[in-house]
């Protein structure tokens, strides 16, 4: 949407983001956004139905079991050329441009081409300064921290409900907590803005929460899932036959197997909403900022530089949240 519009590139999502933000038309927005939901529900129904034999996916049972190497021969060169063209083209490429952006009076070709003669930290200033930067980064980091705790342990309660107890209707509850999946991000928005106009929730923290959490919650499940479909049901069967309750088999067997699907799903959930507009862009209001939003206004009205600004501090605290969760929750990143 950023990089197409302005060079007239346009995509649908884009028709439901100007429907309500500029030209404020909620019934042209519905419309639009009611083709992308009945595509989504379509693919997400295909989904479900080839996921609903859980017992096929265990890799963690009773029995022992070895992790296998598979030897691909030459073609570890040409996966090491893709991985190395994606690092270069979506990684490297597009962080040194935001730092030499950030580091220069305002963009233009000229004035980026004579980097570094023109170094100047004043953008940095000006974003510190400003107090709906300050007050949308205090916002997205509390948001963001509180939506992966609620979210990661609210998708391990309901997975642990679906697969391993005989709840009637579990898989109802299954399809309504992957249903967010239906809607693209900014369709969930617009719904939610609709859904609370007039109520006490509309312009305050409260709501941007809510869609963080109903965005999210999906994320949360399906990774629950996945990790509860590979522990085997026989090693709760084991407990259970060793007079365990519900409750111990949860805390005592599948919780301490999931710990590092926890850790994982917490570090995601966090990174993806400290950095979300989809969702925030059309539940922001003044008084309840949002980091990424107010980058997004930046880089909308033409300050590109302090945009970037606003995005390397964004970059600098992802960083360090990468190496918090490296070194206390013993996650491995690698490409």
């Amino acid at each position: 949407v950023l990089q197409g519009s302005p060079a007239g590139i346009h995509v649908f999502v884009g028709k439901v983001y100007d429907s309500m933000s500029i030209e404020y038309n909620p019934g042209l927005a519905t419309a639009y956004s009611s083709i992308l939901i009945v595509l989504s529900i379509v693919s997400l129904l295909f989904y479900v139905r080839a996921t609903r034999f859980s017992e096929h996916y265990a890799t963690i049972t009773g029995k022992g079991y070895r992790v296998k190497i598979i030897d691909i021969g030459n073609w570890k060169y040409v996966t090491f050329l893709a991985v190395f063209a994606y690092f270069l083209v979506g990684i490297l490429i597009p962080f040194v441009v935001l730092i030499v952006v950030s580091l220069i009076p305002y963009y233009d070709y000229e004035t980026f081409m004579r980097f570094p003669a023109n170094i100047d930290f004043s953008n940095y200033h000006r974003v510190m300064n400003h107090p709906s930067f300050v007050t949308g980064l205090y916002n997205s980091l509390v948001l963001s921290l509180t939506i992966a705790v609620v979210t990661v342990l609210a998708g391990i309660i309901m997975a642990f409900t679906i697969y391993r107890t005989k709840v009637w209707g579990s898989k109802v509850f299954e399809f309504i907590g992957t249903m967010p999946l239906a809607f693209p991000p900014l369709v969930l928005s617009l719904g939610l803005v609709i859904a609370i106009i007039g109520t006490p929730l509309y312009n305050t923290l409260w709501a941007l929460g809510v869609g963080l959490f109903v965005a999210y919650f999906p994320y949360a499940l399906r990774n629950a899932s996945g990790a509860i479909v590979n522990i085997h049901k026989e090693l709760d069967e084991a407990a259970w036959v060793h007079g365990a309750r519900w409750r111990h088999v949860f805390f005592k067997v599948t919780l301490p197997l999931l710990k590092p699907t926890v850790a994982g799903a917490l570090f995601y959930i966090f990174i993806e909403a400290i950095r979300n507009v989809d969702v925030a862009v059309l539940l922001v209001a003044p008084g309840t900022e949002y980091g990424p939003v107010t980058l997004f206004e930046y880089f909308r009205v033409g300050q590109w530089a302090e945009a970037a600004a606003g995005g390397v501090i964004y970059l600098v605290i992802l960083i360090v949240a990468v190496s918090i969760a490296k070194f206390v929750f013993n996650i491995k990143f690698s490409l």
